[in-house]
């Protein structure tokens, strides 16, 4: 995407409405660490290590967790094929070191592509 303004323009005014509040963020996490970080639509990263890096809850939490409560690993899941089945991503081969994903922009996402044309 020649424009990176437009990135963020496609994803708040196109992509989010279309997502859950969970999604949209697990989008911006993943872009974060895709596109924005490394240039590479694919990341492989397991679900443990989305569950504690991705968000914490407002409430709980003792030593480690320090004040938030982690999202669970079957959140994770529901939330990543979520996204697989609106477009925003592909759930590749799984490994020792976790699980391939490839980001789309949101150019590519076909609902965003419906109604940018």
């Amino acid at each position: 995407m020649e424009n990176p303004w437009a990135l963020i323009e496609y994803v708040v005014d196109f992509l989010n409405p279309e997502l859950d509040a969970f999604e949209a963020s697990l989008y911006l996490y993943l872009l974060r660490n895709t596109i924005i970080k490394t240039g590479s639509p694919t990341i492989r990263v397991g679900k443990r290590s989305i569950a504690l890096n991705w968000v914490k809850g407002s409430r709980g939490g003792g030593t480690g967790n320090a004040g938030g409560v982690y999202v669970n690993y079957g959140h994770v899941t529901a939330t990543l094929k979520g996204l697989e089945a609106k477009g925003c991503l592909s759930i590749g081969d799984t490994n020792r070191d976790g699980t391939l994903y490839t980001l789309r922009l949101p150019v590519d996402i076909p609902l965003v592509a419906a109604k940018i044309a």
